[in-house]
């Protein structure tokens, strides 16, 4: 019985810390309200799941001890260079293709690409050289303190920290589909080159990071 009210006691500890991580400003949420402007509400909760896989990967990683690796200076540069890279080009291609997309195009969105937005969560939350540093560091601490538990320990980190995931962005989502009948095309369009400018100065920021690391 005392095992279980562990269990349980890490799940919801992951969930909440987890709420406060996707809560905070960065490229998976400027990526979020982009998609769902152009694609619809699944956007939001297709992109979590694409972030939640690579994180997967990264709880099984930290666990057989790579968390070293990923604490070099080598590695941690090398994700600001090429991750910084990546969000620019993609802030570029979100600037130029604003004035393409109408607002009504997002109500029914006929080539919404799954596969695509899964693996575009999963590319930007790599791109974030503070997502490394955010595992290494507090994730870190919560998979060395459910390992007590053993695999089911971890597993009810993992499932609270990555529902906090899902259910933040599919929230956001949510929002957004529900005010696009408030939203004109011109407050629409000036959201998404919002996104597309905060995107492209994460990415100079991350290139930057590469230099003064």
């Amino acid at each position: 019985m005392e095992d279980q009210f562990v269990i349980v006691t890490i799940f919801f500890g992951s969930l909440l810390i987890g709420f406060s991580g996707a809560a905070s400003p960065g490229p998976l949420l400027a990526l979020s309200i982009k998609e769902t402007l152009q694609n619809g509400w699944k956007a939001g909760p297709l992109i979590a799941i694409g972030h939640s896989i690579l994180e997967f990967f990264i709880v099984i990683g930290i666990s057989i001890g790579i968390n070293q690796l990923l604490n070099s200076d080598f590695i941690a540069k090398t994700i600001s260079l090429f991750g910084g890279i990546m969000l620019v080009i993609l802030g570029i291609q979100t600037i130029i293709s604003n004035k393409e997309v109408n607002i009504n195009d997002t109500k029914e969105p006929s080539n919404l690409n799954s596969k695509t937005l899964l693996l575009q969560g999963a590319l930007v939350s790599l791109s974030n050289p503070y997502w490394f540093i955010w595992w290494v560091t507090i994730g870190a601490t919560l998979i060395i303190n459910s390992s007590d538990q053993g695999i089911l320990g971890i597993t009810s980190m993992y499932i609270g920290h990555i529902l906090a995931d899902i259910v933040w962005y599919t929230a956001v989502s949510l929002i957004l589909v529900s005010g696009f009948k408030f939203l004109s095309n011109k407050i629409y369009h000036y959201l998404l080159l919002s996104c597309g400018i905060f995107l492209f100065l994460m990415g100079i920021y991350f290139i930057y990071s590469f230099f003064s690391i």
